[in-house]
């Protein structure tokens, strides 16, 4: 449990009321809590993009193999699209109900989605009804995330102290590269038990299926955690918001800086994640002779090097600010993106250069994810603090959410330089947002 909240006495003798940090036991149990439940999270996503390939031969009618993988891709897309509608919802009620309620009813959503898209039978058996169902759980998955996001990471701040909150939350953000790791990973176990054709016609299935398992552990962790400690709080003091959406909505100054933040961190930081692992992927799987094996297995070793360098980024937040640390990985990408990818696709024939560029990919979203973790909760007042980091995180996923879908078309359009443009796009009016409109309170008062 976390220590009560003390009374310590002011410069001038008055009584000033701070949250004291929970110790250290209890906030490594509070970290880990988070984290399990983010795993899931990207676990979910991260297994659904690494057989796309293999979905879009079994949902998707085989007549264009290069549409149905693009089509594949886009079901993708449209979790981020709708995830808006459950940063709204869950946002909301995370700072009517609290945090610790939302992030368990968000995992058990999400596994519920990713378990019915392993047991749901395909093109063959249902036809045009096997596509639907399929984006009908994506949906269900993008509206569990648009609140699992906001409650995991202002949960893990209000725990954490003022002068390590990037470093905490630097490792709930690194379980993106760990849940990445471990799904390609998953996939090249499952596909060394089999033949090409077992998992191509069902084989696929049970990396979705080990989901439940991920979900047995974290529910157990996280019903074991208590509330936090600023939510007591502002329960204590009958400050706890009624209606903070309206709040949000009816305020411009308040509205304005949540679009900012979207566009400034939001979006950078979910489009350099996706560009670093999935896109590398999906490039490697339609536009090289790569076998699907060898390239999940050289995106997953690349992207192990992602969790030290994100747990990094998040502690260098501490001590040079997150702007600086986001606006630096942004600047990478800016610089590099294009470059990297002509030299994966030009590297085939030499593995361990082709992992080099993979793990170089990883350093701008390392950065820009490793301080936004920490980044955003803060920004926020704690009244509306879960409900303006739902709709954000909702926001900037659905910019950098598409970003994959439409860089194929745009690579499929006009070559590769120009797919690789839009990520690059998206990244360059981020660090101009950022530096201009988005406020830096890095290790300020969150109550």
């Amino acid at each position: 449990m976390t220590q009560p909240l003390s009374i310590e006495a002011g410069e001038k003798g008055s009584a000033a009321q701070t949250l004291s940090p929970a110790r250290p036991v209890s906030l490594q149990r509070t970290v880990l809590g988070a984290c399990a439940g983010a795993l899931m999270e990207y676990y979910d996503f991260s297994i659904y993009a690494t057989l796309t390939i293999y979905l879009s031969l079994s949902f998707f009618p085989p007549d264009n193999p290069a549409i149905a993988v693009l089509l594949a891709v886009s079901s993708m897309g449209v979790a981020f699209v709708v995830r808006p509608i459950g940063g709204f919802i869950f946002g909301s009620l995370g700072d009517r109900w609290g945090r610790r309620k939302i992030f368990i009813v968000t995992l058990f959503l999400m596994s519920v989605a990713t378990i019915g898209i392993g047991a749901l039978p395909g093109y063959a058996t249902l036809g045009v009804a096997a596509p639907i169902l399929l984006v009908g759980l994506r949906v269900l998955q993008g509206f569990a995330v648009g609140g699992e996001y906001a409650a995991a990471s202002t949960y893990v701040v209000e725990h954490s102290p003022r002068k390590k909150r990037g470093y905490y939350t630097g490792w709930l953000a690194s379980m993106a590269g760990t849940a990445i790791v471990l799904a390609l990973l998953a996939v090249a176990l499952v596909q060394t038990t089999m033949s090409k054709a077992d998992f191509q016609a069902w084989g696929w299935r049970v990396p979705f299926l080990l989901a439940t398992l991920l979900l047995v552990v974290s529910l157990v962790i996280r019903r074991q955690l208590s509330e936090s400690p600023v939510f007591r709080e502002l329960e204590r003091t009958g400050r706890t918001a009624r209606t903070p959406l309206g709040d949000i909505l009816g305020n411009w100054p308040a509205a304005r800086e949540i679009l900012a933040v979207s566009i400034g961190i939001s979006a950078p930081q979910v489009t350099s994640g996706v560009v670093g692992s999935m896109l590398s992927l999906y490039l490697l799987q339609t536009l090289t002779s790569v076998d699907p094996a060898t390239s999940n297995l050289l995106v997953a070793a690349g992207c192990i090097s992602a969790i030290p360098m994100t747990v990094f980024a998040g502690w260098l937040s501490d001590y040079r600010g997150r702007r600086t640390v986001q606006i630096a990985g942004m600047a990478l990408g800016v610089l590099f993106y294009i470059p990297l990818f002509h030299a994966l696709l030009a590297s085939i024939g030499n593995k361990p250069l082709a992992l080099l560029i993979i793990v170089a990919l990883q350093v701008p979203s390392s950065l820009v994810v490793g301080a936004a973790f920490s980044a955003i909760p803060e920004i926020f007042p704690a009244e509306r603090r879960a409900t303006s980091v739902a709709i954000v995180s909702s926001l900037g996923g659905v910019i950098g959410g598409l970003a994959p879908a439409i860089s194929l078309w745009l690579t499929n359009k006009g070559g590769l330089t120009l797919g690789a443009a839009w990520p690059v796009a998206i990244l360059l009016v981020g660090m101009i947002v950022n530096w201009r409109w988005v406020p830096s309170r890095t290790g300020a008062e969150i109550l």
